[in-house]
Formats: structure tokens, sequence, C-alpha cells
């Protein structure tokens, strides 16, 4: 096999490999409604709490992958106050090699929690 058939095969499996998302959003709602929504949006997108400190702000909780022993695909967020709402970082971060849709997991929490907001409002 020549080397640049094997360079561009080798390339075409590292672009299939998912990346890590991040992604800020404003929720215009009070930071501990937030986060108690976003707390219950991480069953929804399949994902186990690992950690929560309301204090700080700070979710993080992990999703096992079919893969083997020690492959999960993290979730971390972050609520934090901003202009009379709430700031929410997301990161997703998948294992070495992993391939998947991790920006969908990403679009299914956003969309779960400013649901959960939404709904409570009401």
């Amino acid at each position: 096999m020549n080397k640049k058939l094997l360079l561009g095969l080798c390339s075409l499996a590292l672009s299939a490999c998912a990346a890590p998302v991040q992604r800020t959003f404003f929720v215009p709602r009070p930071p501990a409604e937030v986060f108690r929504a976003a707390e219950a949006s991480f069953p929804v997108v399949s994902f186990g709490v690992s950690n929560s400190n309301r204090a700080e702000g700070f979710i993080s909780g992990s999703q096992a992958q079919a893969m083997g022993e020690g492959n999960v695909t993290t979730l971390s967020v972050r609520v934090s106050p901003q202009n009379g709402g709430s700031s929410v970082d997301v990161a997703v971060v998948p294992p070495p090699g992993a391939v998947g849709n991790i920006e969908g997991i990403a679009n299914d929490f956003e969309e779960s929690l400013r649901q959960k907001v939404k709904t409570r409002t009401r």
C-alpha cells in the first residue's frame, strides 16, 4: 500500500472519531432553578451524576461506552449567575477513539434543560 493511500485512510479514520464539545448558553432564570433543571437533565441524556455541588454550580457525570472497561464519556456543567439569569457552560468529552454524535448529546442536554425550566415557570 502506498504512503499517500495509507495517510488518507488514517486521516479518514481520525476524522470519524468524536471530538469534545463545549458550549455556553444563557437561560433567563435564577441559577438555583437552572441548576435543578440541569441536574434533572443528566438522566434524560443517559448520564449518571457523579458529582454535584450547588454552591459551586457544578455538576459532572459519566456514561459508559460499549468499548470496554474504563471508556466513559463525561458531561460537565457549570451554572453561573449572569445579568439577571444564568450562564450555562456544558462540556461533553468522549473517550479516545470513540465514534458517535457528541454534538447531539450537548443539543439534547440543552433542550432538556430549557424544557424543564420552561415547565417549572408555568
